[in-house]
């Protein structure tokens, strides 16, 4: 797996503070670089901008959210693609070290998975019986 390739590098890095699902809960990143960028923030479609810090790991990750204590949703490159990883994260020696078990989806694949966002969000909450 392509994704896979190069996951070591994260080992020595330094700490940040990561997005997080759940707010109460305070982790951090190793291996964060955090700067911040201005990022579209209007529903209205309005060009509005907010400041939000951006972290990007050694490896060149951008670390986009920390799903729960192990699992993280970053974007990089390999071989000239960007990617979306979904990605479960082990500790060892005190660092957070991306795992196997993960899924990376190229920008054509994460578009198809964006156009059948409503259809998974039906199946979830559907109400029938």
């Amino acid at each position: 797996i392509a994704s896979s390739v190069g996951a070591s590098k994260t080992a020595s890095m330094e700490q940040a503070q990561v997005p997080q699902a759940n707010a109460g809960e305070k982790r951090k990143w190793e291996g964060a670089d955090t700067t911040a960028h201005a990022a579209k923030g209007s529903k209205t479609g309005a060009e509005e901008r907010t400041e939000k810090q951006r972290i990007v790991g050694k490896d060149g990750k951008v670390l986009i959210c920390e799903l729960s204590r192990n699992r993280r949703i970053s974007v990089g490159e390999y071989n000239g693609k960007k990617l979306v990883d979904i990605r479960e994260y082990y500790e060892k020696e005190g660092a957070m070290l991306p795992g196997k078990k993960g899924i990376s989806l190229t920008v054509d694949q994460f578009q198809l998975f964006k156009e059948h966002i409503s259809e998974i969000e039906d199946e979830l909450y559907d109400t029938r019986s």
